[in-house]
């Protein structure tokens, strides 16, 4: 009877022993697999953020100067807003971009770009050139205050629209006097990764049924 204890007793330590080695081992395999994933995620967030420099670098290098676009220094001197449009996504972990975001980066114009005083309702006159634009007050002399201003993007491509539709990307800022203004630089409007209103046509709000849905 004692023999039999005992030998049941070491079964059930080797068994527990046992228990206890697997479940370390998995606990350090998941461990090591955690710590890739992370280093992975890590890595892949530095190869964004280089890719994401260069491309503002590129864009700056080849903007022509503001006050080359047709209105003068003015331009500058009274801008409450200046953007540059842009439609890129996120590579995924495998370095790539996958081919329906290449088609509908591809694909994106920008339609209009409207800047509206929030306090106000006044809308600002807006210039561009290509997808970067500069919203200027006719005399910012008179401005004392700090207004803030609202920055409508319409455009197509980049985010799915059905036929006749276009998206409406709306951006927030602010501005002052003339003084300060001087210092305004370009901001980066990515529309890829902000939330959009989808506009469509009266013709394909009326008709907004198949088989008429395909035709505008």
């Amino acid at each position: 009877m004692g023999s039999n204890f005992f030998i049941f007793a070491c079964v059930l330590v080797g068994f527990v022993s046992a228990q206890f080695l697997f479940e370390q081992l998995s606990l350090d395999e998941f461990g090591r697999h955690d710590f890739q994933f992370r280093e992975s995620g890590k890595q892949m967030m530095a190869i964004q953020d280089a890719h994401h420099r260069d491309f503002r670098k590129m864009r700056e290098r080849n903007r022509q100067p503001p006050h080359q676009w047709g209105k003068g220094r003015k331009v500058i001197e009274n801008a409450v807003a200046m953007g540059e449009v842009s439609c890129r996504f996120f590579m995924d972990f495998d370095g790539n971009f996958p081919s329906f975001k290449r088609r509908s980066s591809n694909n994106f114009q920008v339609k209009s770009v409207e800047v509206f005083d929030e306090s106000t309702g006044e809308q600002y006159p807006v210039i561009m050139k290509g997808n970067d634009f500069v919203a200027f007050h006719e005399n910012l002399t008179h401005v004392r205050e700090k207004r803030f201003v609202t920055i409508r993007i319409k455009h197509t491509g980049c985010v799915e629209l059905d036929n006749g539709c276009e998206a409406e990307t709306t951006y927030s800022t602010s501005f002052r006097r003339s003084g300060i203004a001087d210092k305004q630089s370009f901001i980066e409007m990515n529309v890829a990764t902000k939330v959009y209103e989808e506009k469509c046509s009266i013709l394909k709000r009326i008709f907004n049924f198949w088989p008429f849905n395909r035709l505008f």
